[in-house]
Order: structure tokens, then C-alpha cells, then sequence
């Protein structure tokens, strides 16, 4: 489609043929649409991806501290030694929510 504000007037390229308003402006809306949906889907792509190198750098770093022989890392919070074993049967899960409540009240 192209238009011209001039004579106020909307056509089919191809064909000169003009295009009725209503069908413009629809077409124009489903492009829009379509361009907002791809946007939101992008960001959410790279909040998702963030979030996993976050993860992916957290295990490389704890990895990295178990590799030292005379020394094992530290809960950020409690301060207290976390050995390979502690987490052998699998790790404890907390609800986000309340994790991040707790942090609140300690500080």
C-alpha cells in the first residue's frame, strides 16, 4: 500500500487500485500488533536468558570454589562452609517469595 497526504488518497502499489480506509487502517493495525508481539516476545526471551546465565555463572563459580583443596566456599549469608556432600541427596527448595521475606527481616 502507499498513500499521499496530499490527495488524502490510499492505493494498492501493484495495481493503482485504491484501498478502502477501513482496510488500511486494519492492515495497519495487525502490522502494529504483530511488530508488539514480537517485541514482548524478544524481551521476555532475554529476561528468560539473563536469568539463566545468572544461574550458569553461580554453578561455574561454586565449581570453581570446590576445586580448592584447602578450602570450601561460603553461604553468603550464614557464612558457614558448603561441602560437595550437603547436597548428595539433593538440595532443599524454598518458595521465592518467602526467601526473599526473610532477607527483609534479617536486614
Amino acid at each position: 500500500m502507499a498513500y499521499d497526504p496530499k490527495e488524502r488518497r490510499v492505493w494498492c502499489k501493484d495495481c493503482e487500485k485504491d484501498v478502502d480506509p477501513f482496510d488500511a487502517f486494519k492492515n495497519l493495525c495487525e502490522n502494529y500488533h504483530a511488530a508488539h508481539e514480537g517485541l514482548n516476545r524478544q524481551r521476555k526471551e532475554i529476561t528468560e536468558a539473563a536469568h539463566f546465565q545468572c544461574r550458569s555463572i553461580a554453578a561455574k563459580e561454586i565449581d570453581k570454589a570446590w576445586r580448592h583443596r584447602k578450602m570450601v566456599p561460603a553461604c553468603p549469608h550464614c557464612s558457614n562452609g558448603l561441602f560437595p556432600e550437603d547436597f548428595v541427596k539433593g538440595v532443599g527448595m524454598v518458595g521465592r517469595d518467602f526467601a526473599l521475606a526473610r532477607r527483609a527481616v534479617k536486614k
